[in-house]
C-alpha cells in the first residue's frame, strides 16, 4: 500500500476522529501517568509506610493482566448495569463507552 492509498483510508471523517480520539486520551493518560507515576514511584522507594506492599503489587499489575481482560472488567465495572455505573447513574455520569472510559482505561 503506497502513500496516497493510506491517505485515502484516512480521509474519512470518521476514521479521523477516531484517531484523534485515540491520540487525544493517550496523551492525557501519558501526562497523568507521567506526574503520579513518577510521585509513587519517589515515594515507594523512598518511605516505609503500612500498606506499601499492598499499593506495590497494585502497581506491578498491569503487567500481569492481559488487556483484553482489563478491558472486560472496566465495562463490566463502570457500564450502566455495573457496580460503579449503577453508583454515578443518579448523578448523570456516565464513564463506560465515553472519552472518559477510554482515558481511565489508558491509565
Amino acid at each position: 500500500m503506497g502513500p496516497a492509498e493510506i491517505a485515502g483510508h484516512l480521509a474519512p471523517a470518521r476514521v479521523r476522529a477516531a484517531l484523534l480520539l485515540s491520540f487525544r486520551a493517550a496523551l492525557v493518560a501519558s501526562l497523568f501517568n507521567l506526574v503520579f507515576g513518577l510521585t509513587l514511584a519517589w515515594v515507594l522507594t523512598r518511605y516505609r509506610f503500612p500498606g506499601r506492599r499492598l499499593i506495590d503489587a497494585a502497581v506491578d499489575l498491569p503487567f500481569a493482566l492481559p488487556t483484553a481482560v482489563a478491558g472486560i472488567a472496566l465495562t463490566t465495572l463502570y457500564a450502566p448495569s455495573g457496580v460503579f455505573g449503577q453508583a454515578l447513574a443518579p448523578f448523570g455520569i456516565s464513564i463506560a463507552y465515553t472519552e472518559v472510559g477510554i482515558w481511565l482505561a489508558l491509565v
